[in-house]
């Protein structure tokens, strides 16, 4: 019934009660009915801490088993990185030769110096679907952004598995049972190598991360400041506005920069003239 021996004892003895609940367990014999004013003394309790321990113990042999396959290069994961997909059966990742090759262009550019926003603007241009929408495309149901980002553009020249390289382990929970979970600093991660087939080499990995470090998040070719939610709810708690404020042609949130509001899509769509400012 629970895996918290303190939580099966206060549902046990006090909310069931409270509300005249009838608790039966087969496998048990235990029958709440049966106890009358008695509250199931220590016999139960014994049998809720060893049920505890027992779901404890199995939640670590299940973690250990997932762990050690992760060392061996396989990949669990729910959904596989953009240019990627899953083979169920090895549990392994394979090339994605339609979205690989928008993959290597962003490295590519980005090796080259170009800027991350403009990186955006280009494939906004090419009417490259972004990474969620190309996931609609094959599974159907997705949340789907519309436009190319700075955010979707970091994360992909920032993520080593393209170099055929995995880092299982970028979080771990804070202790067994716990929803809590305690991200990995970056030196401390497990690399394993050559796991799966590469879409880019190490030294082009290498080169545009060195040169996108460099790069600030700077302003877009016309002039407007990239997307930041810290900024954006700062500027709405500024001027007073009690919820966010957004764009009437595509609906995406406005962000303030000096005097006006601007449409994200505006900064990585310079096409959509109708998205620009109020």
């Amino acid at each position: 019934f629970f895996r918290n021996y303190i939580e099966a004892g206060r549902y046990l003895e006090l909310v069931f009660p409270l509300h005249n609940v009838r608790f039966i367990s087969v496998n048990d014999g235990f029958d709440s009915k049966n106890l009358g004013e008695s509250i199931g003394g220590p016999e139960l309790a014994i049998r809720n801490l060893l049920n505890q321990m027992y779901s404890i113990d199995t939640s670590k042999k299940v973690k250990s088993v997932m762990d050690m396959k992760k060392r061996d290069g396989k990949y669990f994961a729910g959904t596989a990185p953009y240019g990627y997909k899953k083979n169920r059966e090895e549990d392994s990742l394979e090339v994605d030769d339609e979205a690989a090759h928008i993959v290597k262009n962003i490295f590519q550019w980005a090796a080259d110096g170009v800027s991350i926003t403009e990186i955006a603007q280009r494939l906004n241009a090419d009417n490259i679907p972004t990474p969620s929408a190309y996931m609609a495309s094959k599974r159907g149901k997705y949340p789907v952004a519309k436009i190319w980002k700075y955010d979707n553009i970091r994360s992909i020249i920032r993520e080593r598995v393209y170099t055929g390289d995995s880092i299982p382990f970028r979080s771990q929970v804070e202790k067994v049972g716990s929803n809590r979970t305690i991200q990995i600093p970056l030196e401390d991660r497990m690399i394993i190598p050559r796991t799966h087939e590469p879409i880019v080499s190490h030294e082009l990995f290498d080169r545009a991360n060195q040169a996108t470090s460099r790069q600030p998040k700077s302003q877009s070719s016309s002039g407007k400041k990239p997307d930041g939610e810290p900024e954006r709810k700062k500027a709405m708690a500024e001027v007073g506005f009690p919820v966010p404020l957004v764009c009437g042609c595509c609906g995406l949130h406005l962000m303030r920069c000096h005097s006006t509001y601007i449409c994200k899509t505006a900064q990585y769509d310079l096409e959509a003239a109708s998205c620009s400012q109020i």
